[in-house]
C-alpha cells in the first residue's frame, strides 16, 4: 500500500495559503485598524507555530528514518531539503518581532519591511514544499517503511487544538481531501466539525482577510 501524502500536502497547502493572504493584506495600501492588526498578529503566531511544528516533526520523525532507508546515492536530495530549515527560522523570527512591534498597523516603513519579509518567507516555503512534493516524496514513497510514515503523519496532524487546526488545514482544500480526512473522524467529531469547529474558525478568520 503506497504511503498516503495527505497530511504533508494538507500542511503545505494551509501554510502556503495563509502566507499569501498575509502578503496581500500587509502589502496593500488599505489601512489596518488596530483591532485587525491584533487579530493578524495572533493568527501569525498560530501559522508560525504550525510551520515550526512542521519542521520540528520532520527533524524528529521523518529525516532520521529516511536517512536510514533512502539509498546513499539519493541522500543529497534529502540534505537539500533539510538545509532550508535555518532560513525558514530566520524569516519567522524577523516577522514575529515585526508583528510584536505593531508592524501590521504601521503606516510607515515597518509595515513594508514586515510585508517584504513575509513575502520572502512565502516564496521560500513554496519552493521548499514544491521540492518536497516533487523530489523528496517519491523517494519516501519508494523507500520509507509504512510505520515510519504513519508515525510522522500522526505527529504532524497533532498540532494545536483540533477545533482550530482541523478547519485551518481543510480551509479551501479540495473536496476529495476534505472527504478523506473527515472520513477518519468519529461521527461525533464530524458533527463537531460541521456544527461548531468550522463555523467558529470561519468567524475568526473573517476578521483577518
Amino acid at each position: 500500500m503506497p504511503l498516503d501524502p495527505t497530511a504533508m500536502t494538507a500542511a503545505h497547502d494551509a501554510i502556503r495559503r495563509d502566507l499569501v493572504r498575509f502578503v496581500r493584506v500587509l502589502g496593500g495600501t488599505e489601512p489596518v485598524p488596530p483591532e485587525r492588526a491584533v487579530a493578524l498578529r495572533r493568527h501569525w503566531e498560530f501559522v508560525a507555530s504550525a510551520l515550526g511544528h512542521y519542521t520540528g516533526t520532520q527533524d524528529a520523525y521523518l529525516w532520521p528514518p529516511a536517512r536510514s532507508h533512502v539509498p546513499e546515492s539519493e541522500l543529497a536530495s534529502l540534505a537539500f531539503a533539510v538545509d532550508k530549515h535555518p532560513l525558514v527560522g530566520d524569516h519567522l523570527a524577523v516577522a514575529g518581532a515585526a508583528f510584536a512591534g505593531g508592524g501590521a498597523a504601521s503606516a510607515g516603513p515597518e509595515r513594508l519591511i514586515l510585508a517584504e519579509n513575509v513575502q520572502r518567507l512565502a516564496m521560500l516555503a513554496d519552493k521548499r514544499f514544491a521540492y518536497e512534493e516533487t523530489v523528496v516524496l517519491p523517494l519516501l514513497i519508494e523507500h520509507l517503511p509504512q510505520e515510519s510514515w504513519d508515525a510522522y503523519s500522526a505527529e504532524l496532524t497533532s498540532f494545536g487544538p483540533v477545533e482550530m487546526s482541523l478547519p485551518w488545514l481543510l480551509d479551501s482544500a479540495p473536496a476529495d481531501r476534505i472527504s478523506r480526512v473527515l472520513g477518519l473522524l468519529s461521527t461525533d467529531d464530524r458533527d463537531r466539525y460541521t456544527g461548531a469547529w468550522k463555523p467558529a474558525y470561519r468567524e475568526q478568520v473573517s476578521r483577518l482577510w
